[in-house]
């Protein structure tokens, strides 16, 4: 570790939700092109958070065609 005091950081908050989501958006896929990349560097806690939002969002869409009560037969 090196510890320099005449180093300076620009540290720059994001002013909106929009411009946080952007953040977010660009880091999400830089990740992906690194991933495909470098397939070993992947782990399972890579994976699960895009996995569950797929699963919930499937089972969101299942939810609101088959109405409460139906069952699926």
């Amino acid at each position: 570790m090196l510890f320099d005091p005449r180093l300076v950081i620009n540290w720059r908050c994001r002013e909106s939700v929009p411009d946080l989501y952007r953040q977010y958006y660009r880091y999400g896929r830089a990740k992906a092109a690194v991933a495909a990349l470098h397939p070993k560097s992947m782990r399972i806690r890579h994976v699960l958070p895009p996995t569950l939002i797929v699963y919930f969002a499937a089972i969101a869409g299942l939810a609101s065609i088959i109405r409460v009560g139906d069952g699926l037969a």
